[in-house]
């Protein structure tokens, strides 16, 4: 690209372009040139994907609820990508929570549904002060079943992989919700990422 001197560049892949090679050139005014290292595209289908924007890398598009949990944190790292949402982590009385109404479809066998939580707490012991809860809702907000509750006992290190079948849901619309609640002191924060749900 002659003349170019932004600092970034973006493209628009096509399907035909998997397996693509990048790499840059740089060339001063003397002829003098320095070459990238190479960059190779893999593209994945993804057409059956039920969550949108599960890796939340376009901000709140697609959640409601507190959509300012949804974004970077200086002192908490995404699984995947740059953005995450950050329930929690206040270190005060609060409650916060993200959904999307997804439609599952009547012709399943299995409908796989995952994320990614890492949970932090300044919290110690065995009493679970912070809770997280993960729900299926119908579209007027009915909790149909708690999937699970995550609480500052389960604190660890790094992202863990939850997983879960909503098959019981095919041919419904329901939402996705996960719900945070914070006590009056020591933080717990519960950082949600790749959030999947791809029937089968």
């Amino acid at each position: 690209m002659t003349g170019a001197n932004a600092a970034t560049y973006s493209f628009t892949t096509q399907i035909q372009d998997n397996g693509a090679q990048f790499y840059c050139k740089v060339t001063d005014a003397k002829g003098a040139s320095l070459t990238s290292n190479s960059a190779y595209l893999s593209l994945v289908a993804v057409e059956n994907q039920l969550i949108n924007n599960g890796s939340f890398e376009m901000g709140a598009n697609g959640w409601s609820g507190t959509t300012s949990a949804i974004g970077t944190f200086s002192n908490q790292p995404a699984y995947d990508g740059s953005k995450l949402a950050r329930l929690g982590g206040k270190g005060t009385a609060n409650t916060s929570s993200i959904y999307q109404t997804i439609t599952i479809p009547a012709n399943v066998t299995s409908v796989p549904f995952s994320f990614a939580l890492h949970i932090d707490s300044a919290e110690t012991g065995s009493t679970a002060y912070d809770k997280l809860t993960v729900a299926v809702q119908n579209t007027a907000g009915t909790v149909l079943k708690t999937l699970a509750t995550y609480s500052n006992v389960n604190k660890a290190a790094g992202y863990q992989i939850k997983s879960f079948d909503l098959a019981a849901y095919k041919g419904q619309n329901v939402r996705i919700v996960f719900s945070a609640t914070e006590d009056s002191s020591m933080q717990t924060s519960f950082a949600i990422d790749k959030v999947s749900a791809l029937p089968k």
